[in-house]
């Protein structure tokens, strides 16, 4: 059977119950050391891998495909390991709204960035007293820098199980947001039909997007080289900012290979959070 040029150079990863793209899964090696995302069209760049590689493909709310990619299609298929919550229509007779917290960027940070290696990052917020009169969640901002113009990342919501841990359970789609190039830019999400706070609280998830066009390359010196040579790294943009806290950290991060695993703060490091506040209306 003769293989079309989309199967020799990309595979579609499409979701096995609604056949329709799965858009910005991951893809990375067995080993961990390399990965890609599919576009927006669920399209992968096959390039990078060999006809032995074994690989993870993933998305939030899916089973992950572990394996060789197949030579005679061009199609993956993830299934869907549970149902994405209904979105709740909110028409309260006068809006009032609520805030986590300001974030001040005197109070930023360092960042999260991300290079060869595929992640993503979480952090938690609990279902709080004041989600019983304001119970849905409005609007996202955050604190981020971009060395790039019109980089672009996801950001998608997922229920925590009782434990305070990451679930399969997505609150909302993968939400795709563009950031302009500056230091420490404010990036306001908002959320177009409001989903309710869910009883364990949620997390919400910063995913860069692992594709060529947000590549940033850039030198830099070694601290303990005393002749100051200049080596050639790269990043995917932007950096995700954090904030100061005294809160005990509630974080978590995810590769293809690990899953979901809690982060941990160094011994003398400082305490920090992403640098996340949340709009919630009644």
């Amino acid at each position: 059977m003769a293989i079309s040029a989309c199967a020799q150079n990309s595979i579609r990863v499409v979701d096995a119950v609604t056949n329709q793209p799965v858009p910005y899964a991951f893809c990375s090696l067995k080993n961990g050391i390399w990965g890609v995302s599919a576009d927006a069209s669920g399209l992968i760049n096959r390039s990078g891998i060999s006809a032995i590689d074994s690989v993870y493909i993933s998305s939030i709310g899916y089973q992950s495909f572990l394996g060789v990619l197949p030579q005679s299609t061009d199609i993956i298929t993830l299934t869907p390991v549970v149902e994405l919550l209904e979105e709740v229509l909110v028409t309260p007779k006068t809006e009032n709204l609520v805030s986590t917290g300001k974030i001040r960027k005197k109070d930023l940070a360092f960042g999260y960035a991300a290079n060869i290696y595929p992640w993503r990052h979480a952090r938690y917020f609990p279902f709080e007293e004041v989600n019983h009169e304001h119970p849905f969640i409005k609007k996202i901002s955050l604190f981020a820098t971009s060395r790039l113009d019109s980089a672009q990342f996801t950001v998608q919501l997922i229920e925590a199980d009782s434990n305070k841990k990451p679930s399969n359970i997505s609150i909302t789609e993968p939400m795709v947001v563009s950031i302009k190039k500056g230091q420490k830019k404010l990036v306001e999400i908002p959320i177009v039909n409001p989903v309710s706070v869910p009883e364990h609280g949620y997390f919400i998830v910063l995913s860069w997007i692992y594709l060529d066009k947000y590549i940033y390359v850039y030198e830099h010196t070694m601290m303990n080289d005393p002749e100051k040579h200049k080596y050639s790294s790269y990043r995917y943009e932007p950096i995700f900012l954090t904030k100061s806290t005294n809160k005990p950290l509630e974080q978590f991060y995810y590769t293809d290979r690990h899953g979901w695993l809690p982060a941990k703060r160094l011994e003398g490091q400082i305490k920090t959070e992403l640098a996340i506040e949340v709009i919630y209306s009644n």
